[in-house]
């Protein structure tokens, strides 16, 4: 089973740190050592927890150094899922400082434990210090937020969606983030409302597991095997709960799982000869998917093109399709599933970006520059990026190296790492004398991507 995840970035500080060991003279322990004891990016588990240790083994420390050692030490331990250990060093911490940062920490590990455990008393037990470090300071929004999640996670939902209402209004920026919770608490107040019940698992199988109960796709599995293994479900049924199985897999990212129940999700329909219903019709868009990331090219298209057939007005299997020709170099086949996404959307940049590309692999660089221009003016985000990119290669291989020069630039200003724009950029280089710059980009850009020169000479882009 998957661990309930839990998200608590304000209370927890994701940084580590480098000390000491714990027989370090007496001079080495210093202001250096809460420094890692506190922890940072550079700065190791291993060396952050050996500070704290340090610290808290020293005699006569003052007592809120001491807490703060305490409190480092249990963050530390709570973002390691060793929440025990992390409970028993905030409750130090809270002995000798009694202070919001302290209960706020304990209340971390007990939130943490509880979303492994579904134990009602750590909820409990986090509640209490969340409302503790809210008496002493009652606007923290991120605290409202978090006992918000914890009212939530134990089938509270009524106090968890004041909480996050709240947490909103403070700071409009967790409306992302606490505006998702309150819909899910706002959902499950609904479908208790409806009849749901805890542990009901049609509803686990249909991915609408109560908040409280537990991780979704853990439970949407679990339901859905009970279903399938009950041996009562008619072929709609099974095929339904075949599928939504299939999609938890999926999310997780068992795509072995994954496929054999999609598979068996479609299996009943076609052996029957039975018209698939769109709702598991979608099965062959999923298996085609997973194929093509696995490069199993000839099954992503023998079920892409049952995904197109199923649902012509879908532009997923067509793109999808579109980048395996293009991927086959079939250019031709590829701006063809292009012109088809166009049709139905024709304000997509992805799909612009992506013909240029196919128009560049058959060297067709004058409909590849309209096209990746017009992708960058739909675009400010990855399109764009990947659209200056393409138009730089266009007018490589038009000859016109400067220009292509600066087309790489744009893209390197979007994204710096970028390693096809850089290799692009320094076989552009040394086709204009700049030998010394020429090379650099293009060792750049194969450390950051070893087969780089692969896809680039493919493209006729060489040096």
């Amino acid at each position: 089973m998957r661990r309930v995840l839990y998200w608590a970035p304000f209370a927890l500080t994701v940084a580590i740190g480098a000390c000491t060991s714990p027989g370090a003279p007496p001079a080495l322990r210093s202001t250096s050592e809460m420094t890692r004891c506190t922890g940072g990016p550079s700065i190791s588990d291993e060396i952050q927890m050996a500070a704290c240790t340090n610290i808290i083994q020293t005699e006569h420390e003052p007592d809120d150094r001491l807490a703060a050692a305490y409190r480092n030490r249990s963050r530390l331990l709570s973002r390691l899922s060793a929440y025990d250990a992390a409970i028993a060093d905030s409750d130090r911490a809270v002995a000798l400082t009694a202070d919001a940062e302290n209960y706020l920490e304990r209340a971390t590990a007990y939130f943490g434990r509880a979303g492994e455990s579904r134990a009602a008393a750590d909820y409990e037990h986090a509640i209490e210090d969340y409302d503790e470090a809210l008496k002493r300071d009652p606007d923290r929004a991120n605290v409202l937020f978090l006992r918000g999640w914890a009212y939530s996670g134990k089938g509270d939902y009524d106090r968890a969606i004041i909480d996050f209402m709240r947490a909103i209004d403070l700071d409009p920026n967790l409306s992302g983030m606490a505006g998702g919770e309150l819909e899910r608490s706002r959902e499950a107040q609904a479908r208790i409302a409806g009849g749901q019940k805890p542990g009901d698992q049609r509803a686990w199988c249909a991915g609408q597991a109560l908040p409280g109960e537990g991780f979704t796709e853990d439970l949407q599995i679990e339901g859905c095997t009970t279903l399938i293994e009950s041996r009562k479900e008619n072929i709609a049924d099974l095929a339904q709960d075949y599928f939504n199985r299939a999609s938890a897999h999926d999310f997780t990212g068992d795509h072995e799982r994954a496929i054999a129940d999609y598979k068996m999700a479609l299996g009943g329909y076609e052996l029957s000869g039975t018209s698939v219903p769109a709702a598991i019709a979608v099965s062959y868009l999923r298996l085609g998917m997973i194929y093509y990331l696995k490069a199993d090219y000839d099954a992503a298209l023998a079920y892409l093109d049952q995904a197109a057939i199923a649902n012509p007005e879908a532009v997923l299997p067509i793109t999808y399709r579109g980048y395996l020709h293009h991927d086959n170099g079939q250019f031709d086949l590829a701006i063809a599933d292009f012109d088809r996404v166009i049709e139905l959307q024709p304000d997509s940049a992805e799909a612009l970006l992506h013909r240029s590309m196919a128009f560049n692999g058959k060297r067709d660089y004058e409909r590849a520059l309209v096209d990746c221009n017009e992708a960058i003016r739909l675009s400010q985000t990855s399109e764009a990026t990947e659209g200056h990119n393409s138009c730089g290669n266009a007018h490589f291989g038009q000859g016109n190296f400067k220009q292509a020069i600066d087309d790489y630039d744009l893209a390197l200003k979007l994204w710096p790492e970028y390693p096809e724009a850089l290799y692009g950029r320094g076989a552009a280089k040394i086709r204009i004398g700049d030998r010394i710059g020429g090379q650099a980009d293009i060792d750049t850009a194969r450390n950051l991507k070893a087969d780089v020169e692969m896809g680039e000479l493919k493209l006729n882009i060489v040096p």
